[in-house]
């Protein structure tokens, strides 16, 4: 089991992007219901403050975990996209990782487009080859559009 952290805080964001990313209550509400219905997520926690907003969870999976709660926080706050300018978002999973994939076709990501093979990990690894998924910023906005 891990305990992951992923957000943002005033330590490592410019304020122009906190103010975009902060949360109402209401927000943090469906935020935690979620991520707490992510299925690599046991236990969760949203800490919301005007220098932070982090996601606290307990998992089984570390790269499921990350997976889930970076996108989960990119979802529910557009920050991506809208803030950081990013014409598209690149994501790898490893290849039979269903539930990464499941992650990134729940996005709208097209893939996978390509597998490849991490240049410094073991032939005989199995995390050794990955398969690619994309969004641009046009998709992602059309499918959250409402």
């Amino acid at each position: 089991m891990s305990l992951l952290v992923v957000g943002l805080s005033h330590r490592t964001t410019p304020l122009p992007v906190l103010e975009r990313v902060s949360l109402s209550v209401e927000a943090v509400g469906k935020l935690l219901d979620d991520v707490v219905a992510a299925p690599a997520v046991d236990e969760a926690m949203v800490l919301s403050t005007c220098n932070r907003v982090e996601l606290y969870a307990s998992v089984e999976k570390f790269h499921a975990g990350v997976a889930a709660l970076s996108e989960l926080l990119a979802r529910h706050t557009g920050v991506a996209f809208d803030e950081l300018s990013m014409p598209e978002i690149i994501a790898t999973a490893a290849v039979g990782n269903h539930r990464s994939s499941a992650v990134m076709e729940r996005l709208g990501m097209r893939g996978p487009e390509a597998v490849f093979r991490f240049p410094d990990v073991p032939g005989s690894n199995p995390l050794g080859q990955h398969v690619l998924y994309r969004i641009s910023r046009e998709q992602w906005a059309e499918l959250n559009a409402a």
